[in-house]
């Protein structure tokens, strides 16, 4: 069954919400699970101490993790489509772009080409098996960039899987431009899919980029610079320091501190680039998601 986007009618001056910056928890334990036994050790996992939960992840310092007698309470970002659009609804949210979050630790610290890609292929597979069919929620997955070949593998295989954005390593080692990567650009610009970074702004966004923000009134106050069609606003759910659930509090808050033009609809804060929309535009776009 098709789902139909309705626009929420309880959200500010009744525009149509679609976050562009909200995240899953993914499972660890996949990788242990799927990765080449190979590998053993270096295989991203979680190590339990009584109560205390740790991340391991080779190449990159321990992370404590939830405890484990606070994570039933926990919003965590569930990867269940009907639990997100539970949560999602009364914060107004129609539509979600949904990144990942330990995933960018756990598969590109590995400077090892063939394990990475290992990593992020069993990421985009879970991935691809938890939000296909649900045309509101649009996953954006990895691509291991430590080889080249590898890289447009992955992008191919990701735009056939029904992806529609793509999330890179930034930085990656090495100069500012390396032409070793033109190959893996010209395949991104044939696929037409969006490449993410998580990275600061630069003189390219009015251009070519598009910023997320929930709570910046600077972001509103620069709009004659950026543009209203470089902004996009995201609840950033699951990361405590989004507006989920009270976004449209602090959306009435923050447009009544920046208003907008008479000329200019509030929806329009939630339309990217026409790059990012998926129509013509000058090579493929970057979106930047700005802290």
């Amino acid at each position: 069954m098709t789902e139909v986007l309705t626009a929420p009618t309880s959200t500010d001056r009744r525009a149509r919400f679609v976050s562009a910056d909200a995240h899953v928890t993914e499972l660890i334990s996949l990788y242990e699970e799927r990765v080449d036994s190979q590998y053993g050790d270096q295989v991203p996992r979680i190590v339990v101490d009584g109560n205390r939960r740790t991340l391991v992840v080779e190449g990159a310092r321990p992370c404590e993790l939830i405890r484990a007698a606070e994570l039933e309470l926990a919003v965590i970002g569930g990867f269940d489509p009907h639990t997100r659009r539970c949560d999602q609804a009364p914060d107004g949210v129609s539509a979600e772009v949904v990144f990942p979050t330990v995933a960018l630790t756990c598969c590109f610290v590995s400077s090892d080409p063939r394990l990475q890609h290992q990593l992020c292929r069993t990421d985009n597979s879970w991935a691809a098996e938890v939000f296909s069919g649900h045309p509101r929620l649009l996953a954006v997955r990895l691509v291991p960039m430590a080889d080249v070949d590898e890289a447009i593998d992955e992008a191919r295989w990701l735009a056939a899987a029904g992806f529609r954005a793509l999330e890179l390593l930034a930085p990656v080692p090495g100069s500012p431009y390396n032409p070793a990567y033109d190959g893996f650009w010209a395949v991104a610009d044939g696929l037409g899919l969006p490449l993410t970074f998580s990275l600061n702004a630069s003189e390219l966004i009015p251009r070519q980029c598009a910023a997320t923000f929930t709570y910046d009134p600077v972001a509103l106050s620069n709009r004659e610079v950026t543009g209203i069609g470089t902004l996009m606003r995201g609840n950033d759910y699951l990361h405590p320091e989004g507006t989920w659930p009270s976004s449209q509090d602090v959306a009435a808050q923050q447009f009544a501190a920046s208003p907008m033009p008479s000329s200019t609809r509030s929806s329009e804060l939630t339309r990217p680039p026409r790059s990012v929309r998926g129509e013509p535009g000058d090579g493929f776009a970057v979106k930047l998601r700005c802290r």
